[in-house]
């Protein structure tokens, strides 16, 4: 629980409470996710209290058998996201191992900003989905050619995982022949052909999970930007990985084929506008590797144990997007 001395604990640790003391905490329950269970904090200061003093804060809570991602979200609040300027994510105000799990505290965005207002899984209108590519361009340009050495996990790491339990995940997904040779074939090569283009190209900042479900959208235009939220999967490689990921495996086929090349040009164009140039084939090249990288994520999630309804619908767009994109000619001209 949450007690006006941990909160001060937490806050002076951070440095949003330089002086003074939280002397009330009102908690309500948030609604929870897989991952994390949440609560929204309204804070009162004591007398001759100082710093940023926030008196809106969101508690999110991980622990159990994500703990990892827990850690690894709290170390890109508390160490990557202070290193790199300006990314449109919420403000971190305290990280710490409470009870088993890890506690971090964030600003709570709610009186400003939202989740998309179509529910998962069916993707947002036009113009969230354009505030959503605009957000991640902002959090690429923020991260392009800064992020060496900062102690990423690799991207290969997931193959290995999702190697592991391939036989179980190809059964419960009932995967046919073409679909098991298709995902057998991105496990395989995977880890060849990233080393080859992570020696080969440029490399950002990755949220790793970026669908429209993990941005908060402004409630009306004077609020500002999208901002991007849990980071428990960041990794650093091609930008255009988290676009696969977006628009490949979060829209059927015929919504992707109406509004694909619309929001990669939009990415591109807000990425130029930020100072950053990638060629157009560049980009067109990464986002189909990044699409056969996206066929991990549904492995991944089942190996997790996430529930077969979340992870499924990435099977079906995956594959529609493999064949629709030529994909096969990656594996192929790699191979």
């Amino acid at each position: 629980m949450m007690t006006p001395a941990r909160l001060t604990a937490m806050l002076r640790d951070r440095g949003s409470l330089t002086a003074g003391a939280v002397v009330a905490v009102e908690r309500a329950e948030g609604e929870p996710t897989v991952l994390s269970r949440f609560e929204r904090l309204t804070v009162r200061y004591g007398d001759g209290s100082a710093g940023a003093r926030p008196t809106r804060l969101l508690l999110k809570r991980t622990g159990g058998a994500f703990a990892e991602a827990g850690a690894r979200e709290a170390r890109f609040y508390t160490e990557v996201a202070p290193t790199l300027a300006a990314l449109p994510t919420a403000t971190c105000h305290g990280a710490a191992v409470v009870e088993g799990e890890w506690w971090i505290l964030l600003d709570d965005l709610a009186p400003s900003h939202a989740p998309p207002a179509s529910p998962w899984p069916h993707p947002p209108a036009r113009r969230t989905c354009m505030q959503a590519v605009d957000a991640l361009a902002a959090v690429h340009a923020g991260g392009w050619g800064r992020v060496d050495g900062i102690g990423a996990a690799p991207l290969d790491e997931w193959v290995e995982r999702a190697s592991g339990g391939f036989e179980d995940f190809a059964e419960q997904a009932a995967l046919d022949d073409d679909g098991r040779g298709i995902f057998r074939a991105a496990l395989d090569g995977l880890p060849a052909w990233l080393d080859a283009r992570l020696r080969g190209g440029p490399t950002t900042l990755l949220h790793g999970d970026a669908h429209f479900w993990n941005l908060l959208y402004p409630r009306t235009p004077e609020d500002g930007e999208a901002r991007v939220i849990d980071w428990q999967l960041w990794r650093v490689g091609p930008a255009a990985f988290d676009l696969a990921y977006l628009i490949a495996l979060h829209g059927e086929p015929d919504w992707r084929a109406t509004h694909e090349d619309a929001l990669l040009t939009r990415y591109a164009e807000r990425l130029r506008a930020a100072g950053v140039e990638q060629p157009w084939p560049a980009l067109r090249a990464d986002y189909r590797l990044g699409l056969v990288y996206a066929l991990l994520y549904p492995m991944l999630l089942a190996s997790m144990g996430v529930p077969e309804a979340i992870w499924r619908p990435h099977v079906r767009r995956g594959l529609a997007a493999y064949a629709d994109l030529g994909c096969a000619e990656v594996i192929t001209r790699r191979s």
